[in-house]
């Protein structure tokens, strides 16, 4: 079980005891859920997400919040306090999470009582060591001296910028007995002088002494940009013991951790003061570094790691010492490093990642048998996350605007290596975290990895063999001793999966080196055209893949006996895989194809294989044919309708419909009769199904036939997920004018599903008003207001609803010309806006938190 799903166990375990306490306070008090339902609280039937506390009586809710205590003690001392409706039911009860919550506030105001005395000692002993000191300064000093006592007492930034410009108007004041005192300030626990102190001390005459402070300072983490700057300065003074312990402040200057919620690859550090000294002082750099990984502090590793990165991207030299300790870190991260949440786990994965494909891209073998190493001995997430290492060498060829890397011809043999190891891996390693990071490898691989696929592809066309073999190797016979479980079929389903992908991402990535140039081009048509070799599948497997290659010209004149053999063959996969192919060329490059190409695709359509003629189908609704083929497709698309309307394959059905409407092109509306064919079938499916995005087209293209309207109230009806409203409601919108009004009673019974949203009664109200259905459009917002109770918590809500049926009202008046009556309503219309609006007011005077 990872972090997030313990963490989210036990919140709901807190949030159930949340619960009862609230259900045991008052019986008017509830608990309401904001939000939907995640797969954790599906398992464990405990209360996780966002959750508040509510009750009729009180007019405002507060936020919901994670963890159900927050908002319950809000709540109540809100709304509770002095309540006169509380009707106690048991013990315990909400009082003990307000106890709590008041001796957790006493602990934490008695604790800054005791850090403010405490802080008041400490200010007025090292007040006294000045007062002592001020005795033997000269006057000009002594003033100063007044400037660092407000500077003490403050420490804000104006002070601070005083006492500096004091200094630097009247550099003499910094007489020997002041100098030493700032130094013993550096030198000591306290920082509340190292901005000013450093930029003061800048011009000593004891240099060593100043960046012997300077380095304090980036070992402790103060003033870091201001000593990595004089460090810079001064690399001369600088002692070789004290390197070490600074370069993680340093580190932190040159790659600052990035922030939890701001963009990815900004980078605002640094670089120079920790390269400068990396320069001079390697050893102590390298040792530093090394010690700082050794820490199971996440942010310190997390910024070490990007640090080492950093001066991998710089110099070979780094590669050697680091890849090590780096590659065993991200192997073993979850036991080296403290971490609690997955995010900070999968935060520091990527930072090592990084910096180990830097070291890659430079040393491709030596990063490749290192990684190696570590992989045998790692567990199954430990091994996902040394072959993402992989996955974001390969990354680095596509990316341009977030990566300072600029790819070379040089890189090549990296991004083979990459891709050679990564092909191994998919065809030996059965851990599905390897192979989630070999599918987002070479997904969707970009035109920068095509010379690195031409060099592979051997490799990789091979390894999609071994794959395909698997696939095709007969599952053992389940015995019938054993019922199978559930969850073992699904994780055999799951296998199969992951080999097919795999498969394809393998062969696409080959068909980019084959589009690198003529000579790749001409090794994959050889692997090719050994048909009698690779068996029905794989060749189907490949043609699948080869619409790339049919967009250029060379290829499509290489390509297309292939494909038109595949076609025609007698392989039924190989014909699927064909229709696949064409659909993702495009109608444009379509056209450049030969008739006897249109041809073989409409006789797809008879194919009497269920996965051919789906094929075609789907390739038919992103193809346009020419003209002359309109009345065959039809021909055809009209038995499959007929095969296909007593089936279960809905989905499919509705795609012959859309196919069928397609095929028509410009021609204007569907004709009456086939048009109330299309009604009648479109009526047998269910709503579900048709209300999914991208059948809108479609389905618009029956709204001007008679029945249509009848057709869109009902399926408004049998709505269940606010998707499919929102899409009926669209429909409903598109509905001719005076189409409403004779559907009244089915529009009251399409309301009364769900009165209470504004959304549904507000879209009928506005077309039973636009059809001048003033009677309906009332009892729509009657429905309406009746939805809400008469409480204090529904009032807000109520008054809008009484709103709609006055501008119902209003409307009304106004169109029979009944001005008198009309005005009268206007007053009262304004007088409640007024009261809504108080009530809003009044509700927001409570704070969220």
């Amino acid at each position: 079980m990872d972090l997030d799903i313990e963490r989210t166990i036990r919140d709901g375990e807190r949030n159930q005891d949340a619960k009862r306490l609230i259900h045991n306070w008052c019986r008017h008090a509830r608990v309401e859920k904001f939000g939907g339902t995640g797969l954790i609280e599906m398992e464990t039937g405990l209360p996780i997400g966002h959750h508040s506390m509510v009750c009729d009586f009180a007019p405002a809710s507060v936020m919901a919040t994670w963890l159900l205590e927050e908002s319950a003690v809000r709540f109540h001392d809100i709304h509770c306090a002095g309540c006169s409706h509380r009707v106690p039911v048991a013990l315990p009860n909400l009082a003990m999470l307000v106890a709590q919550r008041d001796a957790d506030r006493k602990d934490a105001e008695t604790r800054a009582q005791n850090a403010q005395r405490v802080k008041q000692a400490a200010l007025q002993a090292r007040a006294t060591v000045r007062a002592e000191l001020r005795k033997i300064l000269p006057v000009l000093s002594k003033t100063f001296m007044d400037d660092l006592d407000r500077l003490d007492a403050d420490r804000d930034e104006q002070a601070a910028t005083r006492v500096i410009e004091s200094a630097r108007l009247a550099p003499e004041m910094l007489v020997p007995a002041l100098t030493e005192y700032l130094f013993s300030v550096l030198e000591g626990d306290d920082h509340w002088l190292d901005v000013p102190g450093l930029t003061l001390l800048a011009d000593t005459p004891d240099q060593p002494r100043l960046i012997r402070c300077a380095m304090k300072c980036l070992r402790e983490g103060y003033a870091l940009d201001l000593a990595a700057a004089m460090i810079m300065q001064r690399l001369d003074h600088i002692d070789a013991a004290d390197v070490p312990g600074a370069v993680i402040g340093l580190a932190y200057v040159a790659t600052p951790p990035r922030p939890e919620f701001g963009h990815p690859h900004r980078d605002d550090g640094d670089p120079s003061p920790l390269i400068q000294l990396a320069d001079r002082f390697p050893e102590p750099v390298e040792q530093g570094l090394l010690a700082l990984l050794a820490h199971r502090d996440q942010l310190r590793v997390g910024v070490t790691a990007r640090a080492m990165g950093l001066l991998i991207t710089r110099s070979e030299r780094w590669v050697r010492p680091f890849i090590r300790p780096l590659a065993a870190h991200l192997s073993r991260l979850d036991f080296l490093v403290e971490i609690e949440r997955d995010s900070e786990l999968r935060s520091i994965a990527h930072d090592l990642q990084v910096t180990l494909a830097s070291a890659f891209m430079a040393v491709p073998d030596l990063a490749d048998e290192e990684l190696m190493r570590q992989f045998e001995s790692a567990s199954n997430e430990g091994e996902g996350r040394v072959a993402g290492v992989y996955e974001h060498v390969l990354r680095l060829a596509r990316r341009t605007r977030d990566s300072s890397l600029v790819m070379e011809p040089a890189h090549t043999q990296a991004l083979v290596v990459a891709i050679r190891r990564l092909s191994a891996l998919s065809a030996t390693s059965d851990n599905s975290e390897v192979n989630q990071q070999v599918l987002a490898s070479f997904r969707h691989p970009g035109a920068a990895l095509a010379p690195a696929a031409k060099a592979a592809m051997d490799v990789l066309l091979g390894t999609a063999a071994v794959l395909n073999s698997k696939l095709e190797a007969p599952e053992p016979e389940p015995s019938i001793r054993t019922l199978s479980h559930p969850l073992a079929e699904m994780e055999k389903a799951n296998r199969r999966s992951n080999l097919w992908h795999l498969r394809a991402a393998l062969l696409e990535l080959a068909i980019q080196g084959a589009l690198a140039d003529s000579e790749g081009l001409s090794r994959f048509e050889a692997f090719l055209s050994q048909r009698g070799v690779l068996g029905d599948t794989f060749e189907a497997a490949i043609v699948r893949e080869i619409a790339p290659v049919l967009a250029t010209s060379t290829g499509l004149k290489t390509m297309l006996p292939y494909l038109y053999s595949a076609m025609v063959g007698a392989s039924v996969t190989g014909r699927a895989a064909a229709a696949d192919a064409l659909k993702e060329i495009g109608s444009r490059r379509f056209a450049d194809l030969p008739d006897l190409v249109a041809d073989s695709l409409v006789l797809m359509l008879f194919d009497p294989y269920v996965i051919v003629h789906k094929a075609a189908v789907q390739a038919l609704g992103r193809l346009r044919l020419p003209a002359h083929f309109n009345r065959l497709v039809a021909a055809a698309l009209d038995n499959l309708i007929v095969a296909y309307r007593q089936g279960s394959d809905s989905e499919f059905l509705l795609e012959c419909m859309e196919a069928k409407v397609r095929t028509r092109g410009d021609e204007g509306p569907l004709p009456e009769a086939q048009g109330q064919v299309l009604l009648t079938l479109v009526a047998e499916l269910e709503p579900s199904v048709l209300l999914r995005s991208g059948h809108r087209y479609f389905l618009r293209q029956l709204q001007h036939l008679d029945g249509w309207a009848v057709l869109v109230l009902g399926w408004i009806r049998h709505c269940r997920e606010d998707y499919e409203l929102e899409h009926a409601l669209e429909l409903a919108l598109d509905l001719p004018v005076g189409a409403c009004a004779p559907q009244i009673p089915a529009i009251l019974e399409a309301v009364a599903t769900e009165p209470s949203s504004p959304h549904l009664c507000g879209t009928f109200v506005e077309l039973l008003s636009r059809d001048r259905a003033w009677l309906g459009a009332t009892q729509v917002a009657a429905l309406h207001r009746a939805a809400f109770s008469d409480t204090v918590r529904e009032r807000a809500r109520r008054l809008q609803a009484q709103q709609l049926e006055r501008r119902v009202r209003f409307e009304y008046l106004i169109s029979e010309g009944q001005l008198e009556e009309a005005l009268t309503l206007g007053h009262a219309w304004m007088q409640a806006d007024q009261d809504l609006t108080q009530l809003l007011e009044n509700d927001e005077k409570f704070p969220f938190f």
